[in-house]
């Protein structure tokens, strides 16, 4: 969301970006996101008991892909250093979990 980003640093366009945002995340989010993960989820359901073949072994790769995945996101969050204070130059910049300054 650069340009939304962009308008919110003016002043005079920050409600509108505020609005478009809202926009976006009502439609997007919950119209578009929330119901087609509903459908999905509804999908696999009825496609577990009924005994479609493949379901068990696609089961098993999701649950290996998704725990690749969080350790993965995980790691990358550890390692990564966060900025303290205000984000603005000069601010420390320290490890997310040790706290000690980022090399």
């Amino acid at each position: 969301m650069p340009l939304l980003a962009t308008q919110v640093a003016d002043s005079e366009q920050r409600d509108q970006a505020a609005y478009t945002f809202d926009r976006l995340n009502l439609v997007l989010g919950t119209i578009v996101g929330e119901t087609a993960g509903y459908l999905l989820t509804a999908a696999w359901t009825t496609l577990v008991p009924v005994g479609v073949p493949g379901v068990d072994a696609a089961n098993f790769v999701g649950y290996v892909l998704w725990s690749l995945w969080l350790i993965a996101f995980a790691v990358a969050i550890w390692r990564s250093p966060v900025t303290a204070g205000d984000g603005k130059a000069g601010s420390a910049r320290v490890n997310l979990f040790t706290r000690r300054p980022a090399a």
